[in-house]
């Protein structure tokens, strides 16, 4: 993008981030002091608890609120991050790297045409409104009561994708036209008519459960503010990128402590991906995407509450 390319200084804020993740590497390699044992006690969930507490987090999340079915990466991810120094940009692509292989999902080797862009910028807002002049496409599946917000709110990090319909197996759409013969007296060998911009899938499989169709995330874009995310440790945005970049979460004011998204709601609140996101999108990448999303839906909810032993 134009505009990525255009941020390449950043304030004060930004070194404090650099500063705090710094310090989080250093202590990853630091030697563990022995501490006293610790014992968590906790109640254990119901079936019944468990399956509203996941019923409640995939409605956080987004992912089937619509009419479409989920999206996820079926191309290799390739992430890049932009706009902090070279070190610190490697340190969070790997961790985003490494929070996708345990999701399960495709990864490009590190040569790669990046298509999961992580900007560090001044103004996200003003980054926001740059890309609606200059590409406006960039923001064209952003949806109207969510744009608003992208372009004038005061998030701390905000995103958006690039999707596109597939066949069942991943496959792209084709341009040419399908031939047919009609079984009433038709040419054989006659193709359907296009007009040029039609793309056309082939099929020839059962499709009452199966809607024959898939769809992908082909590119997103996570742009963080670094001067409304001030404060908060390298290590737990790397992680919140990942999460809002490999599954399509809807931004929501409604956030839980049961999940990464809840990173900027107050002092309760969660600084790395929670057990459940871990599984989420787990699920996410296990889960058939040519089926209906409240089938989907039913089938994220039965992975995020497994039935008691």
């Amino acid at each position: 993008m134009l505009w990525l390319m255009m941020m390449r200084r950043l304030n004060l804020s930004a070194l404090c981030i650099a500063l705090s993740a710094s310090a989080s590497v250093h202590a990853q390699n630091a030697v563990a002091t022995p501490q006293a044992d610790i014992v968590v006690t906790g109640e254990r969930l119901s079936r019944e608890e468990a399956r509203q507490q996941a019923a409640a987090y995939v409605r956080h999340v987004g992912v089937t609120a619509s009419q479409q079915g989920v999206a996820r990466w079926i191309d290799p991810v390739c992430p890049k991050v932009r706009g902090i120094d070279d070190k610190l940009a490697h340190y969070v692509e790997g961790r985003i790297r490494r929070i996708a292989s345990a999701a399960g999902a495709p990864l490009a080797k590190d040569r790669c045409e990046p298509n999961l862009i992580v900007s560090f910028v001044a103004d996200a807002s003003a980054a926001a409104q740059f890309v609606v002049r200059r590409q406006p496409g960039q923001l064209a599946e952003v949806q109207a009561q969510d744009r608003h917000a992208l372009l004038n709110g005061d998030a701390p990090v905000r995103w958006w994708y690039s999707t596109e319909i597939r066949g069942k197996d991943g496959d792209r759409l084709s341009g040419a036209p399908p031939v047919f013969a009609s079984i009433q007296g038709g040419v054989p060998g006659q193709s359907l008519p296009s007009n040029g911009d039609t793309t056309y899938l082939s099929q020839y499989s059962n499709g009452i459960i199966s809607t024959q169709t898939a769809r992908a995330i082909i590119a997103a874009t996570v742009v963080v503010d670094v001067n409304r995310a001030a404060g908060v440790r390298l290590e737990s945005i790397a992680e919140y990128a990942a999460f809002v970049s490999l599954a399509e979460i809807r931004p929501t004011r409604d956030v839980q402590r049961s999940s990464i998204l809840a990173l900027f709601s107050g002092a309760d609140k969660a600084r790395q991906l929670t057990d459940l996101d871990s599984r989420f999108l787990q699920a996410l990448y296990q889960l058939p995407l040519d089926r209906y999303s409240r089938q989907q839906r039913g089938l994220l909810i039965a992975a995020l509450a497994p039935p008691d032993r």
